[in-house]
């Protein structure tokens, strides 16, 4: 499975060189090697599909002139794809592509290998998942699916016709075919059904393992029945067309597995890092936010009366209380940053670069809009929020969000003494004074409000 992965990290860099160079040896091995018309050589034809499609993959991503010359590309690929596709499924159709309509015009190329029907297939499949990715994804998935199974059908068709003296099947254009599916599937890595086959973790090998597995053991019986029994050309064929659907439903049942146990996975870690009570990040998700992204800026939101309202009304009401203020600070921060619950009745708030420059004016906000939000006591009463904030700027590693999280903790413990000072009648310089040399002035208890 160690050598799956590793195949698996360096195939997003290696596989397109790859591409080319196996386009070039078949066609070498055209012109060059064998002078029969069936031969494992690369026709020139389906090589020029596959160097075609080759461009296109390069050039997603082009604007203007080249994005043009890629649609032409991939149109000339699907015209010639299905044109001879037509003309092996139709006895009448007009023979475009081959040596026998160059020939009538005088012209002698070197054609000594077929452009078979799985190659015609596969380039129509690939090509039609290029030309639908930006605009219809879901198409775009189902082609690549598709171009996934004729692939592995093709696969066995080679297994089949190993030893025999002219082979339908290019060896160059199922590696060609394999390596341009892999290349599509490996885009679509976070999409289903490939997310559990192509994503970089090391739970998906063991689906690599078994896809691979579901495409050789059939081959390889395919290879062993092909070398020891005799059997005519219409049992074999049978017997591949057989092989090759035994191996597709392999492939896309482990396909299947390895996407539900992606999406297991992905469940458990999203559980991991979320609280259960408001469905936001918990403090092991906040943390790896900060590994991940870049924020400015933190805020420390502590409930004020949260232990009276559990006191009074019963933890239901304090349960609602921390769910009310998750989904009012959620929807406040919005896209500049993230919200997560530290820890009983406390929230921290992640700020990104715009909207940490006005952090006073973010926490002035805050205050604002939990003090909209009501809470409706068993009693009758209504119930406002509020709540205590402590803000600080912070450097984007975790060194810098420790450094600014105690800033921000004594901040808060300030202004939590200050406000509980003020409702007593007592001057806020003296709270925070004493709140500096961490003494609270009895006649301003800190476990609960008044």
């Amino acid at each position: 499975m160690t050598l799956i992965g590793n195949t698996y990290s360096v195939f997003p860099k290696y596989g397109r060189s790859l591409v080319a160079l196996l386009i070039a040896l078949g066609l070498t091995h055209n012109l060059y090697v064998f002078p029969s018309t069936h031969t494992p050589s690369l026709n020139i034809f389906s090589a020029l599909g596959y160097g075609l499609l080759l461009y296109c993959i390069l050039t997603r991503e082009a604007t203007g002139g080249l994005r043009l010359l890629r649609g032409m590309a991939l149109g000339y690929v699907l015209m010639f794809a299905i044109q001879r596709l037509l003309e092996q499924s139709l006895p009448g159709w007009p023979l475009l592509i081959g040596k026998a309509p160059l020939s009538s015009w005088g012209i002698e190329p070197p054609l000594r290998a077929e452009f078979s029907t799985q190659t015609a297939i596969a380039q129509a499949a690939i090509g039609a998942a290029l030309l639908s990715e930006s605009r219809y994804p879901r198409l775009s998935t189902a082609a690549t699916l598709f171009s996934a199974l004729v692939t592995t059908i093709a696969i066995q068709g080679l297994a089949f016709q190993a030893l025999l003296t002219d082979l339908e099947l290019s060896v160059f254009s199922v590696g060609l075919m394999l390596l341009l599916s892999l290349d599509l599937m490996h885009h679509k890595r976070d999409q289903r059904p490939f997310s559990g086959l192509m994503c970089p973790h090391g739970q998906c090998q063991l689906v690599r393992a078994l896809t691979l597995a579901a495409i050789m053991i059939p081959s390889a019986v395919g290879l062993w029945l092909a070398k020891t029994l005799w059997m005519s050309a219409h049992i074999a064929h049978g017997l591949e067309i057989a092989f090759g659907l035994m191996s597709m439903l392999l492939v896309g049942l482990t396909l299947w597995v390895g996407d539900l146990m992606r999406s297991q996975n992905l469940e458990m870690e999203l559980a991991a890092i979320s609280d259960p009570l408001t469905r936001i990040r918990n403090r092991r998700g906040v943390l790896q936010a900060v590994k991940t992204w870049h924020y400015s800026a933190m805020i420390l939101i502590d409930l004020d009366r949260l232990k009276w309202l559990n006191d009074t009304f019963g933890h239901e009401i304090g349960d609602e209380a921390i769910q009310l203020a998750a989904t009012i600070l959620e929807r406040e921060i919005g896209e500049h940053g993230i919200v997560g619950r530290w820890g009983g009745d406390e929230f921290i708030v992640l700020l990104d670069k715009s909207a940490a420059k006005s952090l006073h004016e973010t926490c002035n906000r805050l205050d604002q809009a939990l003090a909209r939000g009501a809470l409706s006591a068993p009693t009758g009463e209504t119930i406002s929020l509020s709540a205590s904030f402590g803000p600080a700027a912070m450097t984007a590693t975790l060194e810098g969000f420790n450094e600014a999280r105690e800033r921000a903790d004594r901040a808060l413990y300030h202004g939590k003494a200050c406000k509980r000072c003020q409702r007593n009648g007592h001057a806020c310089a003296e709270a925070v004074q004493s709140a500096i040399f961490h003494m609270v002035p009895p006649s301003c208890p800190m476990d609960r409000l008044p």
